[in-house]
């Protein structure tokens, strides 16, 4: 009887995906995932202990019918926000690269084969691309190819927008911190780390904006949640191995996004001005010392 040898199938890029309460959104995003012309993928999804049980309804039909693609987390402990989530799956994934996906929003389904491609052919850490933003019936483009140290005032810097290179966040220990909202902001200094960026010119991702009503206490919230991530980040060690001028950029980039994100967020709450003015000074202090 000849021995017959089993290869692992390579898996060149995985797709990770929070779930918490998404129920509504999740077939389009699984559908425009699972979907890609890109064939050697992996749909990993990580609900986050969601209390809406249809997320996980969902998650385990997709799985049962793409066994061989879909790839379902669970976290039932203490909620790890979407960058615990996010990481769950990047240390469950066996994918050269990774991209996340928001629940809510969706891809175009070569957006894999195009920015797996560019990022291949230029061995690039990092590989972004545009974005179409999609809010209240309207539609514009967010570009991508501006570097912070063009003009950080400009830009946000969505993590969705790239194609990571797995080995370049295990060896530089760039995890996204947990339990906190602003995750993204980790990928500034995955921007000022990273050897090789590059740019696929092509609006390969649909964020679909929300037009939410955020109370008095979000706004409060959302101050906290950003200190806590302010001062999770400045203790990576890529962020003190950065040069004087590159931990001015990304101060600089925390300061605009404190005054950008905040203020324009209390103009609708000007009963909270004193108390969040307070906690932004405090922050901008602490980062003054960086």
């Amino acid at each position: 009887m000849n021995d017959i040898l089993y290869i692992e199938k390579t898996i060149k890029v995985s797709i990770i995906i929070p779930v918490y309460n998404s129920s509504e959104y999740l077939r389009r995003v699984f559908d425009s995932c699972i979907y890609q012309t890109l064939k050697d993928i992996e749909v990993i999804t990580v609900n986050d202990d969601s209390p809406d049980s249809r997320d996980e309804k969902i998650m385990r039909e997709y799985e049962s019918n793409y066994p061989n693609k879909f790839i379902c987390l669970y976290n039932s402990g203490e909620k790890l926000g979407p960058g615990g989530a996010r990481n769950m799956g990047i240390r469950a994934s066996r994918g050269e690269y990774f991209q996340v996906v928001d629940s809510d929003d969706y891809i175009e389904l070569d957006m894999c084969e195009k920015m797996y491609c560019k990022a291949v052919s230029e061995k690039a850490d990092l590989t972004e691309c545009n974005a179409m933003v999609l809010k209240n019936g309207n539609t514009s483009i967010m570009r991508g190819g501006i570097r912070l140290t063009d003009n950080y005032s400009r830009y946000k810097q969505h993590v969705w927008k790239f194609l990571i290179r797995k080995k370049f966040i295990e060896d530089n220990h760039l995890y996204f911190p947990e339990k906190v909202s602003s995750d993204d902001c980790i990928s500034v200094l995955w921007q000022l780390t990273a050897k090789k960026i590059t740019f696929c010119d092509y609006p390969l991702y649909y964020w679909v904006k929300r037009d939410n009503s955020e109370s008095a206490k979000k706004v409060e919230f959302m101050v906290n949640d950003l200190s806590k991530t302010i001062k999770s980040i400045i203790r990576y060690h890529a962020y003190l191995n950065l040069n004087k001028e590159s931990k001015k950029v990304f101060i600089s980039f925390f300061k605009y996004l404190l005054y950008y994100e905040f203020i324009f967020a209390l103009t609708s709450h000007a009963e909270n001005l004193e108390m969040c003015c307070a906690k932004i000074k405090k922050l901008v202090q602490i980062l003054d010392k960086r």
